[in-house]
């Protein structure tokens, strides 16, 4: 299904589960912000304390690079880097010869990771209510 001259192998599954992964992702992402920022109350703060964690989960990622030829130390912090496993499942499952198992695994992952940051969010509104 060429689109915009892209080839998916698997289609609009593949396209689904690439979406899919963006918002658990990004869901992730945005509770750990909100949850930060209910503690910080500085948007200076929230901003530095992002920026330090996001830029090495991006470049310990296989985003930009193909993970057998970044150094091993990077493979094993991919490995338990939640961008990664977006990153993954994404390429996984919009290329030819899929394992949905690893898709499976890594979405898994990203789910149970987007319950970890939606808890973390809960409890730090509980904090700041107490806190007024």
């Amino acid at each position: 299904m060429p689109t915009l001259g892209a080839h998916f192998a698997n289609g609009a599954l593949g396209l689904l589960v690439m979406f899919t992964a963006a918002i658990l992702l990004g869901g992730s992402l945005n509770a750990v912000s909100n949850g930060l920022a209910l503690i910080f109350r500085r948007e200076e703060t929230l901003i530095a304390t992002l920026n330090v964690f996001m830029l090495p989960l991006t470049f310990l990622s296989s985003a930009f690079m193909q993970q057998s030829l970044i150094p091993h130390w990077m493979q094993v912090a991919a490995r338990f880097n939640p961008l990664n496993w977006a990153v993954e499942a994404s390429r996984s499952a919009v290329n030819s010869g899929t394992d949905w198992g690893s898709v499976g695994t890594h979405l898994g992952l990203l789910a149970g990771l987007l319950a970890v940051c939606m808890a973390f969010a809960m409890s730090s509104v509980r904090i700041y209510q107490r806190s007024i």
